[in-house]
């Protein structure tokens, strides 16, 4: 049942090329511990990615139902998951993550992060097997900064050297 000032997007009510646009819009409006639900015909995880990327560090990702008629997902807007976190972090909350896709965004975001720049790694047990891995695909080109070590909470900097070049280190390797 939707209260008055409950936020639900249904998504297939709106013209597809303004739906993921409208998602962001009301997102925007939103204050920190509000929700939207975003109600959809299939799973929308390209709106997570793309949140991800513009929004990071603020918003948690829940699905309330997973179709297979419709997907029903809770976007929260949040209060820093990590004590240390910077307004502009960047931070990946692997625990809500589906898990067959954990991994795979971790090394997406670390490929797309520039020279420089860095993200954390906000999970509930330490992702070290995550640290051999980006070192086995693109060698010593990042730095692993714990910033909280459990029990409950692992918190983990990554950052892209500067001057690392991850297409010609993970050539080298090969």
């Amino acid at each position: 049942m939707q209260t008055a000032d409950e936020k639900i997007i249904n998504v297939q009510e709106i013209e597809p090329r303004m739906r993921h646009q409208t998602i962001f819009n009301v997102f925007n409006t939103l204050n920190e511990g509000e929700h939207l639900i975003i109600h959809n015909n299939h799973d929308p995880m390209p709106v997570y990615y793309q949140l991800m990327n513009l929004r990071g560090n603020i918003f948690s990702w829940e699905y309330l139902q997973k179709g297979p008629e419709w997907w029903d997902i809770k976007v929260t807007r949040r209060v820093p998951l990590v004590p240390t976190e910077r307004e502009d972090d960047v931070i990946l909350d692997i625990p809500s993550i589906e898990p067959q896709q954990k991994h795979a965004l971790i090394f997406n975001v670390f490929e797309n992060v520039r020279p420089g720049d860095s993200f954390i790694i906000h999970n509930n047990h330490d992702p070290k097997p995550v640290y051999y891995q980006l070192q086995a695909m693109h060698g010593d080109v990042f730095t692993w900064e714990y910033l909280q070590e459990g029990p409950e909470w692992w918190d983990i900097r990554v950052t892209k050297k500067d001057g690392a070049d991850t297409d010609s280190q993970n050539a080298g390797n090969k």
